[in-house]
């Protein structure tokens, strides 16, 4: 077998130089026989893979458009997320707009509720007049009946700089 192929190499680099002179008619036909062969191995092998791409393409496109419809639909749950969140914030917005001014108006006779343990007399006294500050009226008639931390809506890093940038104009 080995000799076949070295004599077939042999003559395939004569007939590539044009040197077929000198080959018998049987030599020819071989080599054009073995060229006849690779030619349909390698057109075989193609269409081989060729089936099998063809095979393969439906089950590729059927993930990837399922993987694409998840995609769209985590999209679509965070977008959602996004609105709900947003229209939560503006209602709290609202609600704060609105619960400033029903705690501004000063009331009369009333004592203060507050546990003592829970807020010094002096942070209610201080409160108090800074109220009537805003108000432009004296403190006597403000009674402050609840005292609770405000939630902020601002990160961390945003009341950090607010604080940097006014310790640095002063």
């Amino acid at each position: 077998m080995l000799k076949h192929l070295i004599s077939l190499s042999e003559s395939t680099t004569a007939a590539a130089n044009g040197s077929t002179a000198d080959m018998t008619v049987w030599e020819k036909l071989g080599l054009g026989g073995s060229v006849t062969v690779l030619g349909m191995v390698i057109v075989f092998i193609g269409l081989i893979l060729l089936i099998f791409l063809t095979w393969l393409y439906p089950k590729i496109a059927k993930s990837l458009i399922s993987w694409w419809a998840g995609v769209k639909e985590r999209r679509a749950s965070r977008k959602a997320e996004r609105q709900l969140a947003k229209q939560q914030r503006k209602e709290v917005k609202k609600a704060e707009k609105m619960a400033p001014a029903k705690a501004e108006e000063p009331a009369v006779d009333t004592p203060a509720t507050l546990p003592a343990d829970e807020h010094s007399p002096e942070l209610i006294a201080v409160i108090a007049a800074a109220v009537a500050a805003c108000q432009g009226t004296s403190s006597n008639g403000i009674v402050i009946r609840s005292l609770r931390r405000a939630q902020s809506t601002t990160p961390v890093w945003g009341a950090s700089s607010r604080i940097e940038q006014v310790n640095k104009r002063l």
